[in-house]
């Protein structure tokens, strides 16, 4: 993924929480897997911040 700011974090953010809440719903969501998925992220990618 290529992208440096608050625009690529923001779409990385809502990326991850969809995806989290379409497979588990709202009541089991995880912020831990949410975190996790957006780690993976931004370890694939040193400039983002």
């Amino acid at each position: 993924m290529s992208g440096i700011g608050a625009p690529y974090v923001y779409t990385a953010i809502l990326a991850c929480t969809k995806k989290e809440f379409s497979e588990k719903g709202y009541r089991d969501a995880s912020l831990r897997v949410i975190a996790r998925r957006l780690s993976a992220i931004t370890d694939t990618d040193k400039t983002l911040w």
